[in-house]
């Protein structure tokens, strides 16, 4: 005898609206995602996934004619019970009861729904409720929910219980006595073409591909941004088998950890959202989020578990600034869309030359256009593969529900995402302190040219920019110098100490941190090395960075390198530079640098001169240590004729005076620059060569050679 139940199906036609869902969710490793999202939804810990190869025994179902769905079937399970609102939402194919639902991510009555690629009829237990869907309205009128504990029904109905009793770890002598404490979904798999949601029949090593697909392209990505989801785990149960054979497992390893910010936004938010509606949220309450790293494992049967560390941030925005956005610009409330101003970013630390990825809690099929991977409670399409996003010149309407979604995504992007991300650079010394000086870019959202997409077009154009006008400018968050080399004395008010003592560099901000002028442009990039190397504070990200500074609402804050820093850096570090603390040719290099304003009296004192000795002589106006240039710069522009023709070097006529030359070996540039300068008549003891030089030489050379002889 068929037991009694409630009728439990919805108020328009099942199998119709279901066949144009699918036409629009994607099929494979998909619907794992929905389920996992439901789960999370569900503030489980846990998913498992089960494919089941065997056919149980027809004897003893509410129904005869329920045992075409005894075959092999997917089994997802979670760790939660529903609550009466879950149930009220697998009636409503397009109108979730998620949507006033803030702590939720999906509309589960329509992504729940993807799961009639695989089935005709699913089936769960979840607490003391067992329900069957029927969209085709075979057996039940859309479905049936019955108490299998109150009516005991596992006991009269063996046969209908059978297939859930070994992924549950019931007793098979007598289960289901009491409510199952969790979740079984049970999808048997399509095996004939008579359905009208579709009419692809699913075989079980499709399910192990879908399996395999996702633990090598999902994998860590869907647990990044979930609430609640700790541990994923593929099970195989082979024909004939009582124990389950596990496949795959992907698990969050420091779960104890970093709970507390995972969840702090999904507990917090409800709350948050009660006291906007009431008018009662203060407006200088801010969610205290913080990044975190978290270790994230994953294990494929008979392989080496491998583990990742990501750097995660999840944050939440100002409500009322939301509020009072959408207010001002639309007249509505961003309660009634569930807009929650939510973002989110994350790297892997291992492997920084990642493409990162687009999420919305899970990942969307949308690349980034840089390394990290940005996540937010983004307005996407139905099916949930894109973003939505207006067409050039595309004229929605003011009030339409498009257009206020067009403009929540841009919203997020503009808005948010910036001081989330300004937030991640402001803490990524802490979070990540022996990073290489060579990564510190990839952390910035540097658009690479070559991911560049649709969306890097419409959302990322001015991210950068927009992160630095959320950056303050005593944040230490640009590449510095070496901490190799200690800083030395720029400007006593300015402090270099760093609490990040693990750091192979210094972390400079704006306030005490030094950029190239364009004016005093560095035309050698091995001056940056020696600059760094002496220990002078320059900020050294690239220029990317550094050039949106200068176009930034930072830019009369910046502190810009110039000959005249440089020469002040030197004369009160001399221990930074002299007594060959560099090589000879940096120094030369920094030579050429201070030169460029023409403020020769400054450079008095300065051991710079490079003598054709190999040495280097002291910038002074004393005449008694002239060092001479040759008299033609005709005879230098002839590279070959002047410095290959040995005949014509005064260095080897005054072997004994090489101290008065300058090298001719030397940064062509920089010579050129030497010889325009003394040939101008500058006051500093670099001159053209003369006769009344030559003779005092030749004077020197021979009582320096009657005085050897003498000797």
């Amino acid at each position: 005898m068929e037991p009694e139940g409630a009728d439990f199906r919805p108020s328009e036609p099942y199998t119709r609206r279901l066949r144009r869902i699918l036409e629009e969710y994607p099929d494979g490793s998909q619907v794992l995602r929905e389920i996992l999202q439901n789960s999370d939804d569900a503030k489980s810990t846990e998913q498992i996934f089960i494919l089941d190869h065997n056919t149980y025994s027809s004897n003893k179902l509410f129904k005869s004619e329920l045992q075409r769905f005894q075959g092999p079937a997917l089994l997802a399970i979670n760790s939660e019970i529903f609550e009466e609102r879950d149930f009220d939402s697998l009636l409503k194919l397009s109108d979730s009861e998620k949507h006033d639902q803030f702590d939720k991510i999906g509309v589960m009555g329509v992504g729940f729904n993807s799961i009639y690629h695989i089935t005709d009829s699913p089936s769960f237990i979840t607490g003391d409720k067992y329900v069957i869907l029927d969209p085709h309205e075979w057996y039940y009128k859309g479905g049936k929910k019955f108490n299998f504990v109150a009516d005991n029904l596992a006991k009269r109905y063996p046969g209908q219980f059978a297939p859930f009793i070994i992924p549950s770890e019931e007793s098979s002598s007598n289960p289901f006595k009491t409510p199952f404490n969790g979740t079984i979904f049970r999808y048997p798999l399509r095996d004939n073409d008579e359905s009208d949601i579709s009419k692809k029949i699913y075989k079980p090593q499709e399910i192990l591909d879908m399996f395999h697909k996702f633990y090598e392209n999902e994998s860590i990505n869907c647990l990044l941004f979930l609430k609640y989801i700790e541990r994923i785990r593929f099970y195989e149960l082979k024909e004939g088998a009582n124990n389950l054979e596990l496949l795959y497992t992907i698990q969050l390893e420091n779960a104890d950890e970093v709970q507390h910010q995972r969840r702090l936004i999904s507990e917090s938010i409800v709350p948050l959202m009660n006291l906007l509606n009431s008018k009662n949220l203060n407006s200088n309450y801010q969610l205290d989020t913080s990044s975190y790293v978290a270790s994230f494992s994953r294990k494929k049967k008979r392989h080496h578990k491998e583990t990742n560390y990501w750097l995660v941030l999840n944050y939440l925005d100002s409500l009322l600034e939301a509020e009072a956005y959408f207010q001002k610009k639309f007249k509505r409330n961003i309660g009634d869309y569930k807009f929650i101003p939510n973002v989110g970013l994350a790297l892997p630390l291992g492997d920084l030359d990642v493409t990162g990825k687009l999420f919305c809690f899970l990942p969307l099929p949308v690349n980034m256009p840089f390394q990290v991977s940005v996540h937010g409670y983004f307005a996407v399409s139905t099916n949930r593969r894109t973003l939505w996003s207006a067409a050039d010149n595309e004229d929605l309407a003011v009030d339409a529900s498009a257009r206020l979604k067009v403009k929540w995504n841009h919203y997020l992007f503009e808005k948010v995402l910036p001081k989330a991300w300004a937030k991640f650079l402001r803490e990524l010394p802490s979070n990540v302190p022996n990073i290489q000086p060579n990564d510190v870019n990839k952390f910035w959202p540097i658009v690479n040219s070559d991911k560049k997409s649709v969306l890097s077009n419409i959302f990322c154009k001015d991210l950068l920019q927009n992160v630095i006008t959320n950056l303050d400018i005593k944040d230490h968050v640009f590449k510095g110098p070496s901490t190799s080399n200690t800083i030395g004395t720029v400007d006593i008010s300015l402090h270099y100490t760093s609490s990040f003592q693990e750091s192979e560099f210094y972390w400079l901000s704006i306030y005490n941190g030094y950029l190239e002028d364009e004016k005093w442009p560095i035309y050698d990039y091995d001056l940056y090395d020696t600059i760094e190397n002496i220990g002078f504070p320059i900020i050294l990200n690239s220029r990317s960075i550094t050039g949106t500074l200068k176009n930034s609402r930072h830019k009369d804050f910046l502190k810009l390198l110039s000959p005249e820093i440089i020469r002040t850096y030197l004369k009160s570090n001399h221990t930074k530079w002299e007594h060959d603390v560099i090589e000879r040719n940096d120094v030369l290099k920094l030579f050429k640098y201070i030169l460029q304003d023409k403020k020769f009296s400054s450079l008095e004192g300065f051991k710079m001169i490079p003598l054709a000795n190999g040495t280097l002589g002291t910038l002074t106006r004393s005449r008694n240590s002239n060092v001479y240039l040759d008299p033609d710069l005709n005879d230098y522009n002839n590279n070959k004729s002047c410095r290959n023709n040995r005949n014509n070097d005064e260095r080897l006529i005054f072997t004994n005076q090489l101290h008065k030359f300058i090298d001719k070996s030397i940064d062509s540039d920089l010579y050129k620059r030497l010889y325009k300068n003394a040939k101008a008549g500058w006051n500093l003891n670099i001159k053209i060569l003369d006769e009344s030089a030559v003779a005092d030489m030749i004077k020197y050379s021979l009582d320096y050679e009657r005085n050897k002889n003498y000797e």
